[in-house]
């Protein structure tokens, strides 16, 4: 992946809840004690370089054409990682106007939210800024009847992009997002990954 990794101090917790039917129990994981984390708490910009060096395209699993408040756009699903004890994935929204169209382009305005807002663990306190993550994106383990959700620090904060709707992908532009999950267990190499608004990437193989 190319986008940059950190390493969180904190604990985070990672979801897995059993699907209706499966009698299976769905107590969340331990956390490792430290975790690769995406930029969860960096602002989204869109995709520029402002330099010679030009980095390597991320690669394409596949793609689905949507439109987004009026506009013609594709989410482009890049990656699934499972490596160092966490399951990471990355997919890019493309704004595909003519980039010459004008105007700011596509608002980020929980456009891959879950529509929820969590509270910080242990308290009835929101967290803040909840509904700028892309926290609505899940993956969907069919053969043992589990999804699991992105994960979570110790403070509540998604591990994920966070995209606040002052961040516009511009006309011809792209933004690649990520989210970082519980790792999938071994023996399951396919995973289904649910994205808002372009629906189900279904049977998508795990790199490890």
């Amino acid at each position: 992946m190319r986008r940059t990794v950190v390493i969180l101090a904190a604990l985070f917790s990672l979801a897995a809840c059993t699907l209706p039917g499966s009698g299976q129990s769905s107590a969340p994981p331990s956390a490792p004690p430290s975790a690769p984390s995406t930029s969860g708490a960096t602002t989204a910009q869109p995709t520029q370089s402002s330099t010679s060096t030009t980095a390597p395209p991320l690669p394409v699993i596949a793609s689905r054409a949507i439109n987004v408040s009026g506009r013609p756009a594709t989410v482009i699903l890049n990656e699934v990682v499972v490596r160092d004890g966490v399951t990471s994935i990355t997919w890019t929204l493309r704004n595909d106007e003519s980039s010459d169209a004008g105007g700011l382009g596509i608002q980020m305005t929980d456009q891959f939210g879950d529509g929820q807002v969590a509270v910080v663990p242990g308290t009835d306190q929101k967290v803040p800024g909840d509904s700028s993550y892309v926290d609505g994106v899940y993956l969907l383990d069919t053969a043992n009847r589990l999804r699991y959700l992105p994960a979570r620090d110790s403070e509540g904060h998604c591990v994920c992009t966070y995209a606040p709707s002052s961040v516009f992908i511009r006309p011809g532009a792209s933004q690649s997002f990520d989210a970082v999950f519980k790792a999938l267990p071994d023996g399951v190499n396919t995973i289904d990954v649910v994205i808002p608004r372009a629906g189900t990437f279904r049977g998508v193989q795990a790199q490890r």
